[in-house]
């Protein structure tokens, strides 16, 4: 009955608040006390019917941080938000299917080192002032709005100079329903960031800034009365008709490397129970399906200790993992980033002064 829909992704965390030292939970030797800890740093309420599941999970995932943290891994594992949640409920909540690429002009490897570029060792974009502050998705499964609106935030930011923070809630409500092949995007429900790309090109609406079409956590019916007044951050043209983005080759490092050093890039990768948990370092697994489920944006790249990374902006607020990043190592298997993709900015020097 309905096509095939890409990408679920669900958040939980609340909107940004002061990160409380996890110190004082993962101390306590007592689970029951590190259980009062997490319910009183993370403002949790339960009724007397959900609290016993809640308690069952968080002294999962409790005893498995411990264990994980005293095998010297790359990587640290703390309490967050998440901790009260099963593994098998937080992957349900964030899995989603995809089953084909997206369908694009793919970039081709070496083409920066015939320009006569040489890739640097590490880059951040965000030391360059072309990405915006962490956001939260809350329970709207709209990873793949957020990851293509933060690709054109900092492609916009380098063709003009501007870094103007978009509204993602515009994107989710307006290109309800769009279909692109056998994908079709479905707001809260589930989308792809490529898929969002081509709508943007074929609707040539405008996209207004953040401020002026807020987030809402959830689907509405805003579209034409807040698109209509809203305050323009980019104006209506500005992807390239015919080729409004370009793909990135999945498993190609090389290729993603360049692109990244190039602009942000919107991608996709696999969750999973440390990644949950993530607290800090460089994450690696060997343990995955090869199925991305999550949308994200990748902002640069690194070495930390001996292992290469992916520098990743995650949408689940700044309380997880390294103030909403994560270091994803690079060039393994199981640590792919899929289907990454960038768009290409109209030419038309007009578009530059809305």
């Amino acid at each position: 009955m309905l096509r095939a829909l890409a990408f679920s992704c669900l958040g939980l965390l609340v909107v940004a608040q002061e990160v409380k030292p996890l110190e004082n939970v993962q101390g306590l030797e007592d689970v029951e006390e590190a259980f009062k800890a997490f319910q009183r740093d993370f403002s949790k309420f339960y009724d007397d019917i959900e609290k016993p599941a809640r308690f069952s999970a968080f002294a999962k995932n409790y005893r498995y941080i411990q264990q994980q943290n005293t095998k010297n891994l790359s990587y640290t594992l703390g309490i967050n938000k998440f901790a009260d949640e099963s593994t098998e409920e937080f992957k349900k909540k964030r899995t989603g299917a995809v089953k084909v690429p997206p369908k694009a002009p793919k970039s081709l490897p070496g083409q920066l080192a015939k320009q006569g570029y040489r890739l640097p060792s590490s880059f951040d974009w965000r030391s360059e002032g072309a990405v915006t502050p962490v956001v939260n998705q809350e329970d709207c499964q709209n990873c793949w709005a957020i990851s293509a609106i933060g690709a054109l935030e900092g492609a916009w930011k380098l063709k003009t100079g501007k870094l103007i923070q978009l509204s993602f809630q515009q994107v989710g409500d307006c290109s309800y329903g769009y279909e692109n092949g056998d994908f079709f995007l479905a707001g809260c429900g589930k989308g792809d960031p490529w898929s969002a790309f081509d709508w943007m090109s074929q609707s040539g609406m405008a996209i207004c800034t953040e401020a002026s079409y807020p987030f809402e956590g959830r689907d509405t019916e805003f579209c034409m009365e807040y698109a209509e007044d809203c305050k323009v951050g980019l104006p209506e043209g500005f992807l390239d008709v015919n080729f409004p983005y370009m793909a990135v080759e999945t498993s190609n490092v090389r290729m993603l490397m360049e692109a990244v050093a190039t602009q942000p890039v919107s991608a996709s990768l696999e969750l999973s129970q440390p990644f949950q948990l993530y607290r800090g370092g460089v994450y690696s697994t060997d343990s995955c399906n090869n199925a991305p489920d999550h949308s994200i944006l990748v902002v640069g790249y690194g070495t930390e200790r001996g292992m290469d990374y992916w520098l990743v902006k995650n949408s689940w607020g700044d309380e997880w993992g390294e103030w909403g990043y994560i270091k994803l190592e690079r060039g393994a298997w199981c640590n792919h980033l899929y289907y990454g993709a960038y768009p290409l900015l109209s030419e038309d020097r007009r578009l530059m002064y809305p």
